[in-house]
């Protein structure tokens, strides 16, 4: 069963917006083979590109986008969202699994994130953007962009 909530949001203001892309950002460019079964880290906001939540109730609007090669008949992918609160670990936000079936035009695919974070705390928070191979065989390719976007309640 799926859960949905809906937020109304009248007068949401952004506060803070953090990001890291290739460079440069043409794809596909040279492709990173991935390992069966070791996540990768496609992206990062941490460091200077970290964000600083001003108040608890504040939201991250997060957005990552990546290329795959599919270099097998048929690839399972993981995709997933980690978010590290002051000098915590990481815990997982976000997973989304994607299978591709042989294509025979084109085996190349972008790969869309989008969500919605509340840390539910203030100051340093980090994310963490990986994508793991679960069955077949992929690479990741460009282009490569993640960002996050620090937003008053509505």
């Amino acid at each position: 069963m799926l859960i949905f909530y809906k937020k109304e949001c009248d007068q949401m203001a952004q506060v803070e917006f953090e990001y890291r892309v290739a460079d440069p950002n043409l794809g596909p460019g040279t492709p990173i083979p991935l390992t069966v079964g070791t996540p990768y880290l496609v992206a990062s906001l941490k460091g200077g590109a970290g964000l600083t939540i001003q108040a608890s109730t504040y939201n991250v609007w997060l957005t990552g986008i990546f290329g795959i090669l599919q270099t097998s008949p048929s690839t399972s992918i993981t995709v997933e969202i980690t978010r590290s609160i002051g000098a915590g670990a990481e815990s997982l936000i976000y997973s989304q699994d994607i299978d591709y079936a042989p294509n025979e035009t084109d085996d190349n695919h972008v790969v869309s994130v989008n969500h919605v974070d509340v840390p539910g705390a203030v100051g340093s928070v980090r994310y963490f953007l990986y994508v793991t191979v679960e069955d077949g065989s992929a690479s990741l390719t460009l282009p490569v962009t993640f960002t996050g976007q620090q937003n008053t309640p509505g």
